[in-house]
């Protein structure tokens, strides 16, 4: 499949934009065609000529083509589709086009697509390549928002983290995406943006993570300055964790029950559906009994500092963040582990289930998925099975 990603790559910096167009892009072209922008800071109109003048810009940038083949596809894929969220996010607001968030209901949007409808998943150079390009997408804007900011170096060291869980995304391939968007526009204060980008990339390259990401202490100090609980990145803070509780998370058919006979069985479980089977709770029903239950039986060996599994489909970062704050409460460190397969062997993993979830529920959870990022907890992991 990146083979054949590979062949969009223009030549001679030319880009083929029928190709793109009617090809990759199909789905939503029409779409960001009739998605407009505001003229004083998109002169050109609608997103697909924005985007198509990002590409043209982009092939024509020195450190671009400076870049290896798959670190050119990476950043090519996210400027194609680094504003689709704008087809979704796009409202008038006191007479004035905006688009709040369309980075990261954009990187959702692209995820769903590359997952089910390109095959990117299944294994983890597939899983990389598209993480990365989502990654740029949800934070494409931040060179320019975030460099004059009071907590840049916080900012830049918590999405520069993500490098360690894809070494395709960087600071660097972000940089290079939002110089690109800036310039590919009709509008005004370009030279001041780029200026903005020059000196978050300025940061980036102090701060040592302009192309990686930075080596805390230890993985509290890095949970704790990434959540703003520190204000020191190189000081080194006490673990004084009493017990890990492991959180997994996955699309129903990942295979999250077999993942933990075969690796975690030396520890005790908390499966929320084993829960719903219990009480008689069908998918895509009301769990609050179900998560009470489950809380409920998490705080006994939390008080007894105990370390579990806690086995759901945690797809939602609001779930794993409100999940995370209550284990921490009671001093245990937590271990994410993003379980994937492909989206067709999910499918047919999920058929295999005693209790298969319906179909609608799946794909309203993929709809909804956030891969897990490094500072939401003190480990994360991908892990394709």
């Amino acid at each position: 499949m990146i083979n054949k990603l590979l062949e969009l790559l223009p030549k001679d910096k030319t880009c083929n934009f029928n190709y793109i167009i009617n090809g990759i892009l199909a789905p939503f072209q029409e779409e960001l065609k009739n998605t407009h922008q505001e003229l004083s800071w998109h002169g050109e109109d609608d997103v697909l000529t924005h985007t198509l003048m990002v590409l043209k810009e982009l092939v024509n940038l020195d450190d671009y083509n400076n870049l290896s083949d798959i670190e050119k596809l990476t950043v090519f894929l996210a400027a194609t589709f680094h504003d689709v969220g704008k087809i979704v996010c796009t409202k008038v607001i006191d007479g004035k086009i905006r688009s709040y968030n369309h980075g990261k209901v954009g990187a959702r949007m692209v995820r769903n697509y590359f997952y089910k409808e390109l095959g990117l998943g299944g294994n983890k150079e597939l899983l990389n390549l598209r993480e990365a390009v989502c990654l740029l997408i949800k934070y494409h804007s931040n060179p320019v928002y975030s460099a004059f900011d009071d907590d840049a170096e916080r900012k830049i060291l918590t999405i520069a983290a993500n490098s360690e869980l894809t070494p395709l995304f960087s600071i660097k391939l972000l940089s290079i995406l939002s110089t690109a968007d800036v310039l590919g526009r009709i509008g005004c204060e370009k030279e001041e943006q780029v200026e903005k980008i020059n000196y978050f990339t300025l940061l980036a390259n102090e701060l040592g993570v302009y192309e990686s990401y930075y080596r805390f202490s230890n993985c509290h100090t890095k949970f704790k300055f990434l959540n703003k609980e520190t204000n020191f990145y190189n000081d080194t803070i006490y673990d004084s964790s009493k017990c890990e509780v492991i959180l997994l998370a996955g699309l129903p058919g990942t295979g999250k029950d077999t993942y933990i006979k075969n690796n975690l069985s030396y520890l005790p479980v908390i499966c929320l559906d084993d829960i719903r089977d219990e009480i008689k709770v069908k998918p895509g029903e009301d769990e609050s009994k179900v998560i009470m239950i489950a809380k409920n039986r998490a705080k006994e060996f939390l008080r007894k500092n105990i370390s579990f599994v806690w086995n759901a489909t945690n797809v939602s970062n609001m779930t794993r963040n409100g999940l995370i704050s209550l284990f921490h409460d009671y001093h245990a460190s937590v271990k994410i582990l993003y379980l994937e397969t492909s989206y067709n062997e999910c499918l047919l993993r999920n058929k295999s289930r005693t209790k298969e979830v319906p179909l609608k529920v799946i794909e309203k959870m993929l709809n909804s998925l956030v891969i897990p990022e490094s500072f939401e907890a003190e480990i994360v992991e991908w892990v394709v099975v």
